[in-house]
């Protein structure tokens, strides 16, 4: 560039020194500040997010990314369709019941290929399968959409779903109320204390995951505010790519990413994490290993809208498809 001012005409001198001057008051190029709220506080399921942040992963993309923990799927969904913030992790069947009351967020990608629903319950209960539940008190919150989905599960099943009785309480009352005996099973939607489950019954303990029953819709998924999509597309992009890679770098090799977790969270047990990532391991990855990390399937998708339909009611019927944007994603990250 020198060397052309030197030799060049004066023309061409005066454009490549005003071309100089532009770049030298430009400086570096500025990195999109991105607004994530996760769905809960920060967990093992967070590892690669964490991860990718430590490493530097997002800043390499031109990303600044600011994440704030989250009370729930249904709160995260609100403060995202509202503008609070860019983008959000929730549940794929609460981003659905959300639109069906008018709610407007896009799913960018889906981190949970498989449904994080178990039910709980101890050995000596006689309990062995759900032909056992009817008459059986079910722990659970009364807002859990547990108890409608429970309605799906149970007619595959071939089991009366009014034949439970279910037990109001929140999940950290749910080991204690099954040890007393107050509660014959626990419901546990995102494997809640899953580690104090452990520890309090050991091998005591019968855990029942749904998707072992046939019920596998898709769960936590990164949703983003459509204006925000549209205003920012390159960094969300950034934001999807970058989680892609987290996600099967530490699926490869966990531990260095719940260090990168558990130093950024002090307050997370360290015993307890690493417990629980051995659940989260199982719900990131696809029992198809060329499937792309991220990606939903079309038959999937419409088969989780018409058990909304059939169970939840949707007042204004709509293509589920539009809830979904996969141009973002990169085709050649998949599960190895």
């Amino acid at each position: 560039m020198f060397e052309l001012l030197r030799r060049g005409s004066v023309m061409t001198r005066l454009l490549l020194a005003a071309c100089l001057l532009a770049a030298w008051a430009a400086g570096p190029a500025r990195a999109t500040d991105v607004r994530l709220q996760l769905n809960w506080a920060p967990g093992a399921d967070h590892a690669p997010l964490y991860y990718a942040l430590e490493q530097g992963w997002f800043t390499e993309r031109g990303v600044t990314l600011h994440i704030t923990p989250g009370g729930g799927s249904a709160f995260t969904l609100a403060a995202v369709a509202q503008g609070e913030f860019d983008l959000g992790i929730a549940d794929f069947f609460a981003v659905m019941r959300g639109k069906a009351k008018g709610q407007q967020v896009t799913a960018v990608m889906n981190l949970f290929v498989n449904a994080p629903h178990s039910f709980y319950w101890l050995k000596d209960s006689g309990i062995r399968g759900l032909a056992d539940f009817p008459g059986k008190r079910l722990g659970t919150l009364r807002e859990d959409p547990a108890r409608r989905l429970w309605h799906a599960l149970a007619a595959q099943a071939a089991v009366d779903p009014g034949s439970v009785v279910w037990v109001d309480m929140a999940h950290n009352m749910k080991v204690s109320a099954l040890a007393e005996g107050h509660i014959d099973v626990a419901t546990n939607p995102f494997f809640h204390n899953h580690a104090s489950y452990e520890a309090a019954f050991g091998d005591r303990l019968v855990e029942l995951p749904w998707r072992t029953l046939g019920f596998n819709p898709y769960s936590n998924s990164l949703i983003a505010h459509p204006a925000f999509l549209a205003r920012e597309r390159a960094a969300t992009t950034a934001v999807v790519q970058v989680l892609q890679r987290a996600v099967s770098t530490c699926l490869h090799a966990p531990e260095p990413c719940l260090r990168a977790l558990l130093q950024a969270n002090d307050s997370l047990d360290s015993d307890a994490t690493r417990r629980n990532w051995r659940l989260v391991e199982s719900l990131l990855r696809a029992n198809d290993k060329g499937a792309v990390i991220g990606a939903f399937e079309a038959q999937r998708l419409q088969a989780d809208y018409d058990m909304l339909v059939k169970y939840f009611g949707v007042e204004k019927p709509f293509d589920p498809a539009q809830l979904i944007d996969t141009g973002l994603i990169n085709q050649d990250h998949t599960f190895q």
